[in-house]
């Protein structure tokens, strides 16, 4: 991968890792940023050719299949490359930096993701494709804007990271008909683990709890290696006895896009007001509320309830510390 030659303005820095289970090749690459590009075509003239600026349609364009056109080509060295034909599918991540205008900072996100199996990419005549038709064929999802889209990476397995912990298990030691609004905030969590461990069962997927932290960062993810459907999926589990506020879901959005998840669930043992729902219908957000986590748990045989009127009271009254404890908020 390292003796690819590209264009100037191309980076070739690039990690790849390799999933011997699965027979997939994931290779996170950067990219440019393609509003920080001068964009320049070849004129034909009387004395030779020559470099002109693009105008400005001619510019969005090229811009258009940039990330594309990197994807399919990555993709397509991988496959080249398989002399042992032990790959089965490729995924492509093309990250980049920019500078958010707002503050001057600069910023990293993901602006282009592909999947496709290796037969897929073979049957590919790179010289004679058009990039986004090609891309866009095979599912690609790319951003238009690095500061207003960027794109969540259709599959990012990575399972290794230090702020996971032992799981614990809390089902089999809960009571039938136990409130779950009362619980211990960290027992909630290990709760909605082995619940997503379940739901998640068909696909083979792996259910992690991360540590206790205030950094409004994720309680749970869930690694899905389903090559259509899954990828990373990160869980905030908020064991709450009054309405969710909306910042809530938002923290969760954040976290979808800077963990590079695929989506992210907000599961609640209360409920959600209208501006969560309004925030979260046109993205990759699903909210649970108490009754429906309530529903999921029913499903796979456990019965429980919730009575958030019971818990306020012990809070009130002080009867239990575990129930005083607060992470990211919980209240």
């Amino acid at each position: 991968m390292a003796s690819i030659q590209w264009p100037a303005f191309v980076s070739a820095e690039g990690e790849s890792k390799f999933d011997a289970e699965t027979g997939i090749v994931i290779h996170e690459h950067r990219f440019p940023d393609t509003s920080e590009l001068e964009w320049l075509k070849v004129v034909a003239l009387k004395s030779g050719r020559s470099m002109k600026a693009a105008n400005q349609k001619e510019g969005r364009e090229a811009a258009a299949n940039l990330y594309p056109a990197l994807c399919l080509r990555l993709a397509a060295e991988i496959a080249r490359l398989d002399d042992d034909d032990i790959v089965k599918g490729i995924a492509i991540n093309g990250w980049a930096d920019y500078v958010e205008k707002a503050t001057g900072r600069t910023k990293r996100a993901y602006c282009a993701s592909l999947f496709a199996n290796k037969g897929q990419i073979l049957a590919l005549k790179l010289s004679a494709l058009h990039p986004i038709e090609a891309f866009s064929a095979l599912k690609g999802i790319s951003a238009r804007s690095l500061e207003l889209t960027p794109i969540a990476p259709i599959l990012r397995l990575d399972t290794s990271d230090p702020r996971f912990i032992d799981p614990k298990e809390v089902l089999a030691k809960m009571a039938e008909g136990e409130n779950l609004a009362a619980m211990d905030w960290g027992e909630f969590e290990h709760l909605c683990r082995e619940l997503f461990e379940r739901a998640f069962a068909s696909t083979g997927a792996v259910v992690k709890v991360t540590q206790a932290s205030r950094d409004l960062g994720v309680d749970a993810v869930v690694f899905d290696p389903d090559p259509l459907r899954g990828g990373k999926i990160v869980i905030q589990a908020k064991r709450y006895t009054n309405t969710v506020d909306v910042s809530a879901v938002r923290d969760l959005y954040g976290a979808v896009i800077n963990e590079g998840a695929i989506k992210g669930i907000l599961v609640t043992t209360s409920h959600f007001g209208p501006e969560s729902y309004s925030f979260a219908k046109d993205k990759p957000i699903t909210l649970l509320n108490g009754n429906e986590m309530l529903g999921l748990l029913s499903a796979h045989g456990y019965r429980f309830r919730i009575d958030l009127a019971d818990a306020k009271a012990k809070l009130q009254t002080g009867g239990g510390d575990s129930l005083g404890r607060a992470r990211n908020g919980n209240h």
